[in-house]
């Protein structure tokens, strides 16, 4: 070659390792590893061999590193990480660089597509390598085979380069005339065999003994071509045999990808291999029963892993580059430490957590409310339960008062229930306030300081501060059809990864978008807040951002912050233990529940020193669930208001969720609400998505099945369902005096 290109990779995992390695010896003058912040330094620090020989190539982190601009840059990274490297990729490239994504499946060349629209986006993968990692010690046999190409014709001598110069540096690469014929078939590979290896613990040379294995295999790959002829992709049944063969005649025990990723409990591809493949099925009107019940037991599996070993390290908590004062980097910290801590989770279930007598023996030694409480003997049942009402007529006897105004925050609810309420907090508690919302923002899979949308009543950010925080608020107040157009365009312009909303909001704006835009946006996350998230508003959001798009209910308030978070296929969530103590009281007394009885949320806050929240009714009910000593305890159920809560024909309490299910199927039916009037008689309020009016008597006959048959029902045709000053709308509403 008369000059060398200039290439970079950015992902040393099993994949890229065999190609950095014989990039590196073929261009070690023109060859970069793409590493930045903590991983660079890491690197820097130590000695990296592959094969035992030393791998040291240059590194590059800025365009300025870089001998001239980059011809091609190879992204080895996994699907889940892609979000994060484009920051990392950004900085490299300019926009000559050809970009080859080697991922599997279709997710990373659309996501280049949409955030590279000016480059030359080549598709690839890599079939076969096995490369084992000990430390900084690597180790491949077989470097697996590189198939690469274009569907643009356009980009043909784009794709003729790149394989030139991969060819040279002795990859086994294959320019292929038909790539999109062959990444699809490699997919079906994928997703047939990967779930079902990790879910059986089988390796390849399992197949050629186990005809259970093969005919789960085939089957699966029989739906997968159903996707294949909907999308007009040439696979055949011819395709599917090679595949199998592929499986059986393979030499070794190699173990597929997906499986090493359950043996180490790491996070796997599911959600963009069987995940993407269902999302593109429902948009043709195709059930996949088989792969759907892989994808659906795979997820399982892997969430209930995750769980057990805590979901979230603090690599993700914290993001390189991002300056945090040492205050909130030790609230941070220490929110991480006891949400995983065995012992503090004992403490928990032992009643008396340290910071919770902290807290008391300050509110007896500085509020007038709590002084004449024995502070030697002290313990949580000595104190009072509080509601808004005896919260606001002791307010001043409360309020500590050696803090100044400059020395506190004030926090304002709605008055959505009639009681309307302000809470000040001291600056220790605003920012453990914000530490909770880092942590159990990166719970949800979101990485602080990217970019996010909040639909919010009456923004109260500065165009400045929102530029500054990377979080971009909008006004629900009117959500027109204008407004839900622009709200979509700053989603996509500024690339937000998080989408944050009440669920009628979301509900609102996942059904407008659904019929005006085809998804392009960048959002992985979204969070629900304040209202029932129901299984049908999930539906609605996944089939509109992607099934591999994590939905997550929060459990929050104003004058508090937030409680707990939604995780897992459980539903069940998690409460942040770590900034406050939780009770579950009777319905009709303040006597501890029993585990798993359905009672009155109680809070006490363990860090506003300004305003001490003690054993606070928070006006929700919900069921506790402890799990053994060294485990925190979590919400099982969560029904919201106690207002609100809904009672068959014989005076026992209904979950919201069962109304919500048998909502769940209905036709015609745009929004609706349920209220309960008299102990008997119940309203059924639906505005109509058609013209013709739905009878509901399926949903009639359902409901009394959950009530009583002697349930009277009537059906309130109405035109909106109102929401309440606080722009909320409930979905199930009490008018029943108990």
């Amino acid at each position: 070659m008369a000059e060398a290109p200039k290439i970079a990779l950015i992902g040393l995992g099993a994949i890229g390792v065999p190609i950095a390695d014989r990039l590196y010896k073929t261009y070690p003058d023109s060859f970069y590893l793409i590493l930045n912040g903590k991983r660079r330094s890491k690197w820097e620090s130590s000695e990296t061999c592959i094969n035992s020989s030393r791998f040291s190539p240059k590194l590059a982190s800025l365009k300025e590193e870089i001998d001239g601009e980059l011809d091609l840059l190879l992204v080895c990274v996994k699907n889940y990480d892609l979000a994060t490297a484009l920051t990392d990729i950004r900085k490299v490239i300019t926009e000559r660089t050809i970009l080859l994504p080697l991922q599997n499946g279709i997710y990373a060349y659309e996501f280049f597509k949409r955030h590279f629209p000016d480059h030359v986006v080549l598709e690839g993968y890599v079939q076969g390598p096995n490369t084992t990692r000990d430390g900084n010690q690597f180790v491949y046999q077989n470097s697996g085979s590189m198939h690469i190409g274009t569907s643009n014709n356009a980009w043909q001598e784009a794709a003729k380069s790149a394989y030139q110069s991969l060819r040279y540096a002795d990859i086994p690469v294959t320019l292929e005339s038909n790539i999109r014929h062959m990444v699809w078939k490699k997919w079906m590979l994928n997703v047939a065999g990967n779930s079902v290896t990790a879910l059986t613990g089988a390796d390849y040379s399992m197949f050629k003994y186990y005809s259970e294995l093969r005919a789960l295999c085939i089957h699966a790959m029989e739906e997968f071509l159903q996707v294949a002829r909907a999308e007009q992709v040439s696979l055949q049944e011819s395709d599917l045999q090679d595949v199998m063969r592929y499986y059986v005649s393979y030499q070794g025990s190699k173990k597929t990808s997906m499986l090493m990723d359950v043996l180490h409990h790491q996070k796997t591809e599911n959600d963009y291999l069987a995940g993407m493949l269902l999302q593109l099925a429902g948009r043709h009107g195709l059930r996949l029963p088989i792969i759907e019940t892989l994808y659906h037991l795979m997820e399982a599996k892997e969430r209930v892993y995750m769980e057990q070993k805590g979901c979230m390290t603090m690599k993700n908590l914290f993001r390189e580059g991002v300056v945090y004062s040492d205050t909130l980097r030790a609230a941070m910290e220490d929110i991480d430490a006891k949400m995983h801590s065995k012992s503090y989770a004992e403490s928990v279930n032992a009643g008396m957590p340290e910071q919770l007598k902290n807290i008391l023996t300050y509110a007896i030694e500085n509020t007038e409310f709590y002084a004449n409480i024995p502070k030697e003997t002290a313990s949580l049942s000595n104190f009072p339960v509080m509601n808004k009402t005896l919260l606001n007529e002791n307010y001043d006897k409360i309020t500590v008062h050696h803090y100044d105004d400059k020395q506190t925050h004030r926090m304002y609810t709605s008055g959505s229930t009639g009681i309307p309420f302000s809470v000040i907090q001291d600056l220790e508690k605003r920012e453990r306030h914000i530490a909770d919302l880092k942590f159990f923002g990166a719970m949800a899979g979101y990485l602080d300081r990217d970019p996010m949308c909040y639909l919010r009543a009456k923004p109260t950010a500065t165009p400045e501060a929102q530029e500054r925080d990377n979080i971009w608020q909008l006004d629900i107040c009117n959500l027109s059809e204008k407004n839900l157009t622009d709200y979509y365009h700053v989603m996509v312009e500024k690339k937000c990864t998080a989408l944050i909303a009440y669920p009628s909001t979301l509900e609102t704006a996942v059904d407008f978008w659904s019929k005006h835009f085809t998804n392009d946006s960048c959002i992985q996350t979204i969070i629900s807040t304040s209202e029932t998230l129901t299984d049908a508003v999930k539906e609605k959001l996944r089939a509109f951002f992607g099934q591999n798009v994590g939905v997550y209910a929060r459990y929050s308030n104003t004058e508090n912050g937030i409680l707990g978070q939604e995780t897992g296929v459980s539903g069940e969530y998690h409460l942040n233990w770590a900034s406050y103590y939780f009770e579950i009281l009777k319905l009709d007394s303040d006597t501890p529940a029993e585990d798993g009885e359905l009672g009155r949320i109680v809070v006490t806050d363990l860090y506003n020193k300004a305003f001490p929240m003690i054993r606070y009714d928070t006006g929700d009910v919900a069921r506790m669930q402890r799990n053994g000593n060294d485990v925190l305890p979590v919400f099982t159920e969560l029904y919201g208001r106690r207002m609100d809560l809904i009672y068959d024909t014989k005076g026992e309490v209904v979950s919201p969720f069962l109304l919500c299910r048998t909502m769940r199927l209905s036709h015609g039916i745009e929004q609706w609400q349920f209220i309960q009037e008299t102990e008997t008689t119940y309203t059924l309020r639906i505005t109509a998505n058609t013209d013709e009016r739905p009878s509901c008597e399926a949903e009639i006959m359902s409901f009394q099945k959950t009530l009583g048959p002697d349930a009277k029902i009537q059906i309130e045709y109405v035109e909106h369902i109102p929401v309440m000053n606080s722009l909320k709308r409930k979905l199930i509403v009490s008018n029943l005096k108990k």
